[in-house]
């Protein structure tokens, strides 16, 4: 019995990978990462800038396929030159990257990159590529416990894997 649930759940996480994740979920999961990068780096305190990106970003958001995502735009405390978005609408420029730009057009510039890897799900893809990833290595670990495959293909799909999830 412990054996089919096993091969259920295993099953299950192949299906995840492959189903369509709607709004909500793409929120919640864009929430989540969002407060792990402000748990490393916090906002800036700087309520006048916070203000400027965040209209700025606003402004550009409901010009996208996507405005009725719940939007949030800020400025995290680090000197790293660097730009984040999550799924759900969460986007954050470094410090550095906003003391970098010469202007509003090239902070524009960056903050409509960052908006269309939102508005492109590139996120949630690279996760369920992952989630596919790791669906394939299960399979193949059950295979070989099975005693049906050789241990060098199980090496080769898990190479495989790690590759794909680099990228």
């Amino acid at each position: 019995l412990g054996n089919i649930f096993a091969k259920a759940q295993k099953a299950k996480k192949v299906g995840d990978s492959m189903r369509e994740i709607g709004p909500e979920e793409e929120i919640k999961i864009g929430n989540d990462l969002a407060s792990m990068i402000l748990g490393a780096a916090p906002l800036v305190d700087n309520p006048a800038e916070q203000h400027y990106v965040n209209r700025l970003g606003m402004w550009l958001a409901q010009h996208t396929e996507r405005p009725d995502l719940p939007w949030k735009f800020g400025i995290i405390d680090t000197q790293d030159v660097n730009a984040f978005s999550t799924p759900g609408g969460y986007v954050m420029i470094s410090l550095g990257l906003f003391e970098r730009v010469r202007n509003e057009s090239e902070l524009a510039g960056v903050l409509a990159h960052e908006i269309a890897h939102v508005v492109q799900k590139h996120h949630l893809h690279a996760l369920q590529n992952e989630m596919r990833t790791s669906a394939v290595a299960d399979v193949g670990g059950s295979i070989v416990g099975s005693g049906g495959v050789t241990g060098f293909l199980t090496e080769q799909v898990i190479k495989a894997g790690k590759t794909l999830y680099t990228r």
